[in-house]
């Protein structure tokens, strides 16, 4: 022990390092548990937001605030095309036209409107039932009554 008397300051010094890593090697080992599993949640939340971020459009702060202004945008252009267009309040005389004024115009309307249906369809490649009247099949020799022209015009528009 004359090694400690030579130089105690030292050597007390040196224990006191080496109790001091010791007790950190402890400390570290006691939470190697707790660390691997932070590890792990690590990676699953890493992984989560990899497959966020390669989402089209990515959920980020900017491309929200991107698409609010788009979406008040899109708002105020319908809002315009409504107004211009009369349509911010409906009105069914101006959406549906004018009704037939007899028998024989509305027969006439409901002739072009199936002629016109079958054409497009034809035009557009769609097969159709031959003679097929698009349910107007009633028409298909006279116009309707006086009372139902309304309701035939409103089924034809």
């Amino acid at each position: 022990m004359s090694w400690l008397k030579r130089n105690p300051y030292f050597y007390l010094s040196l224990a006191l390092l080496m109790l001091a890593a010791v007790g950190g090697i402890w400390y570290t080992s006691r939470d190697a548990e707790r660390l691997t599993a932070l590890k792990s949640q690590y990676d699953s939340k890493n992984q989560q937001l990899q497959l966020f971020l390669k989402r089209v459009p990515a959920p980020t702060k900017a491309n929200l605030e991107v698409l609010d202004e788009n979406y008040e945008l899109l708002a105020s252009e319908l809002d315009m095309a409504r107004s211009a267009l009369n349509l911010s309040s409906y009105n069914p005389d101006l959406f549906f036209g004018p009704s037939p004024a007899d028998s024989n115009d509305a027969f006439f309307m409901i002739a072009k409107y199936v002629e016109d249906t079958r054409r497009l369809a034809v035009s557009s490649g769609i097969a159709t039932v031959e003679g097929s009247r698009y349910g107007f099949s009633q028409y298909e020799n006279v116009g309707p009554v006086s009372e139902a022209i309304p309701r035939v015009h409103k089924q034809r528009r």
